[in-house]
């Protein structure tokens, strides 16, 4: 049985008070573009080294990036034969712009961890940099 229209929750509610995370932004803040955050040979081999040390704390530091506001989403791409794991929200650091960043691997389980790390290790929570410079490489 449906729930009457009167009990439905809504957003409007004054005793509502939910915490929003830091990555989330209103549907109405400005689109900032797409990030590309690809990595060098170099970085990739930083990205292994830290994923041997840490992938089992993968899972709870995504649910943290959810926790916090960050929109997660996660595909397989059949012509080039990855996975593609997308965050998107407040990526930049003191801006008003929503963003998105997406990270390619041969597994989904790299695909995530690669996607932690990009984000908590190499930008260190901060795309702004690469939002007007990006950076365009063969992997990640």
């Amino acid at each position: 049985m449906a729930r009457p229209k009167k009990s439905s929750p809504s957003i409007d509610t004054p005793d509502k008070n939910v915490e929003q995370g830091k990555y989330w932004l209103t549907n109405d803040a400005p689109w900032g573009g797409f990030i590309n955050v690809s990595i060098n040979d170099n970085e990739k081999a930083e990205f292994h080294a830290w994923a041997d040390e840490n992938a089992q704390h993968v899972v709870t530091m995504l649910e943290d990036l959810l926790n916090e506001g960050m929109k997660y989403g996660a595909a397989y791409d059949r012509e080039n034969q990855c996975y593609i794991v997308t965050l998107t929200g407040g990526l930049v650091l003191g801006s008003n712009l929503r963003c998105c960043v997406t990270t390619r691997a041969g597994t989904w389980s790299e695909a995530n961890t690669l996607a932690v790390w990009k984000h908590y290790v190499f930008v260190q929570e901060d795309y702004g940099d690469l939002l007007t410079t990006g950076r365009k490489r063969s992997w990640g």
